[in-house]
């Protein structure tokens, strides 16, 4: 993704802050967290309240989205590089912002697939089933997970 983005800061192991500069300046924070499946993390993005929790429900709309995308993109690579063999998994907090992955993810397919392999959550006979993401497909994805190519 060759797009602007924001500097970013490594503050934990697991969590990462920069500063959206749009309308305002709202601080923002990206947070990955270990699932229980060993190597697997869930990674959660939104604005950083004063108390340092993060709420990802919030709409800033600072003007600025693509910027901000771009700088979770970043984060995404540089945790992958420091650890490898992890996997990333990400839904949105609604339907929309899923959708809206879904959107960058085809958007940006071909750039990302070369060296991340990108794959998703579709509902199969009432189960979720892990598939390869098509960018080409209109198939309502419900979640996705972005690790290395091995």
């Amino acid at each position: 993704m060759n797009q602007p983005s924001y500097l970013f800061t490594r503050v934990s192991s697991e969590r990462y802050v920069f500063v959206s500069s749009g309308k305002q300046e709202i601080e923002k924070a990206v947070e990955f967290t270990a699932m229980e499946i060993p190597r697997y993390y869930n990674i959660g993005f939104g604005d950083q309240l004063p108390n340092g929790t993060l709420d990802d429900t919030v709409g800033s709309n600072n003007g600025d989205i693509i910027k901000v995308l771009a700088t979770v993109v970043k984060i995404i690579v540089s945790f992958l590089s420091e650890l490898p063999d992890a996997t990333i998994f990400f839904v949105g907090s609604s339907s929309d912002r899923t959708r809206l992955y879904r959107r960058i993810l085809r958007n940006y397919y071909y750039v990302f697939s070369n060296e991340y392999l990108i794959t998703a959550l579709v509902l199969s006979d009432g189960n979720l089933e892990e598939v390869s993401f098509d960018p080409s497909s209109a198939i309502d994805y419900h979640a996705f997970f972005v690790r290395k190519n091995t």
